[in-house]
C-alpha cells in the first residue's frame, strides 16, 4: 500500500494510506495526539522507575519512543487504526489476550471512546474512565486492570 506524508495541524508529519483512507495519527496534530494520549493520559500516569509498554497498533512508533522493553506489561498504548478499518483489533478476544500480558494496575490508554471498546473492557476486569480527548477528538479511554 501506498504511503503519503501529509502535514498535521500542529505541522508535525503523519502518513496516509490510500487505499483505507486512514492517517496514522490525528490530522489536528500526530505530536500533539501522541503526547495528550500516550504521554500525558498514558506514562505520566504511573508512578514507576522501570515501565514495561506495550504498543498495539505499531504505526510509525512514534509513540513507543519512550521505551520498549516487553516482560509483564505496565503500560499499553492501544494505538490501531480506527474499527472502520481494523475492526478486529477492536473487540473482545484481542483485549483478553492483551489482559494476560498486563500487571495487575497496569494501564491501557486509547484515543478511542467507542462504548463497545469500553464495555469489553469492563468485562474483562478494567476500570475504565473517559477522559478528555485531544484535540479534534471529544474523548478517550483510560483502563486500568484490576
Amino acid at each position: 500500500m501506498k504511503r503519503i506524508v501529509k502535514t498535521t495541524g500542529d505541522n508535525s508529519r503523519t502518513l496516509y494510506i490510500e487505499e483505507l483512507d486512514e492517517c496514522y495519527h490525528s490530522h489536528h496534530g500526530a505530536l500533539q495526539e501522541a503526547e495528550h494520549v500516550f504521554i500525558k493520559n498514558g506514562l505520566e500516569k504511573l508512578d514507576k522507575k522501570e515501565i514495561n509498554i506495550l504498543e498495539m497498533g505499531f504505526g510509525t512508533g512514534l509513540n513507543v519512543l519512550v521505551k520498549i522493553e516487553l516482560p509483564e506489561i505496565d503500560l499499553v498504548y492501544y494505538d490501531c487504526f480506527g474499527a472502520r478499518v481494523q475492526p478486529d483489533l477492536w473487540e473482545k478476544p484481542l483485549f483478553e489476550l492483551v489482559k494476560t500480558k498486563m500487571k495487575k494496575g497496569g494501564l491501557l490508554t486509547t484515543y478511542s471512546s467507542k462504548g463497545s471498546v469500553r464495555r469489553a473492557l469492563q468485562e474483562l476486569g478494567f476500570e475504565v474512565q473517559k477522559l478528555e480527548g485531544p484535540k479534534g477528538k471529544r474523548e478517550m479511554l483510560n483502563a486500568v486492570l484490576l
